[in-house]
């Protein structure tokens, strides 16, 4: 297991326990607090549908910088404390991740893979309410303390073995977090693969590093706890399959998700 691979299990076993219960979506921390009630996600999508092929990849040339930065500047000005309630709060945290995803390949030159970029996801690169936060902080410290195991399918760290980016606007969360687990999960060169040859079901490692986060601390020992999760997206062979136990964790790929069409004429 690479070293951030192993690193990110570890910090998932131990990190799990904390996060088994959430707010209430829509409870609000104080009455008397400012809300910051305006803030909109447009921008990002028209970053996404600008640079996105059809296949999920980026074409990182195509972003408009200026967009993009203005964009990140003014989610830092935000605080999302005082957001009107937890669909705010989490559309907002995974927005700025995908965000700052998107910043960072750009201002590294396009590596081959984010791996590749000495501390990619744990240097420090945005302050929030006073708090200066690395991509790692952002993801463990405040979108898996919503205790919602659909986020490992909205946040996108810039590698093919990434879910497909998108935008996340809170009147629409819970409904566009169904639909990228769905998606995800049901890629079969990204989350769950029957192989008929083989007899075997292959699984995205994401639900091996958050296996705690699916289905409880216990599914870092038993993977069988993710059946749940796993088996609908089975054919009826595919189930048995893992009833038998007959599975592998696939190999993240972290090579870039670019596509790089600068040489493409367009006419």
């Amino acid at each position: 297991m690479r070293l951030r691979q192993l690193i990110t299990a570890t910090w998932s076993l131990m990190t799990t326990p904390l996060f088994v219960s959430r707010p209430q979506r829509g409870v609000r921390d104080s009455v008397d607090a400012p809300r910051d009630a305006t803030i909109t996600h447009d921008a990002l999508t028209d970053i996404i549908a600008t640079a996105q092929h059809h296949d999920g990849t980026l074409d990182y040339r195509r972003i408009d910088v200026h967009i993009l930065n203005t964009y990140i500047t003014g989610l830092s000005a935000v605080q999302p404390d005082n957001l009107p309630d937890d669909d705010h709060r989490l559309s907002y945290w995974i927005n700025l991740y995908n965000a700052l995803v998107m910043q960072q390949i750009i201002v590294h030159d396009y590596p081959d893979s984010v791996q590749s970029v000495d501390g990619f996801f744990t240097t420090p690169m945005v302050t929030i309410a006073g708090e200066s936060l690395s991509l790692d902080g952002i993801e463990h410290g405040k979108v898996r303390r919503f205790a919602d195991p659909r986020i490992h399918a909205a946040l996108v760290c810039g590698a093919q073995g990434c879910p497909i980016v998108t935008t996340y606007k809170p009147y629409t969360l819970n409904q566009s977090l169904d639909a990228a687990l769905n998606a995800f999960l049901s890629d079969p060169t990204r989350g769950v693969y029957y192989n008929t040859a083989e007899d075997t079901v292959y699984i995205t490692p994401i639900l091996r590093w958050f296996a705690g986060d699916f289905a409880g601390p216990l599914a870092y020992i038993s993977i069988q706890r993710l059946t749940p999760v796993v088996t609908p997206y089975l054919s009826e062979a595919g189930q048995r399959a893992w009833h038998r136990r007959h599975i592998r964790v696939r190999n993240y790929d972290w090579r870039l998700n670019h596509t790089d069409t600068s040489n493409i004429h367009h006419p």
